[in-house]
């Protein structure tokens, strides 16, 4: 059976996630303001991961038998796809209405 080394775990991940909200009454119509920050700290956390590194942007197969790619994509972009990695830090705000 052929194993590689660090093929069995992906890397940690970390997720901060922030919800704040103020609720205000304005003679019967009710505001409420909101703010939502998703990756907090804006981790890049490795989703996608190759199996016989365990790192998502290392191909130990492509970095030793690598041959010259004709098309759109050099191997460098293709190892570092963003698709593999969590989505950078986003900010919502917003408000909503109630009567």
């Amino acid at each position: 059976m052929l194993r590689f080394e660090n093929g069995a775990l992906k890397p940690s991940t970390y997720d901060l996630d922030l919800r704040a909200e103020k609720r205000i009454d304005l003679g019967g119509v009710n505001l409420s303001l909101f703010l939502l920050v998703y990756n907090v700290l804006d981790i890049k956390n490795e989703n996608g991961v190759n199996s016989a590194s365990g790192r998502a942007n290392i191909d130990l197969y492509t970095a030793q038998n690598a041959q010259k790619i004709v098309g759109l994509n050099t191997i460098e972009e293709n190892q570092n796809n963003p698709a593999s990695f969590s989505a950078p830090r986003q900010v919502r705000v917003g408000f909503n209405l109630g009567f």
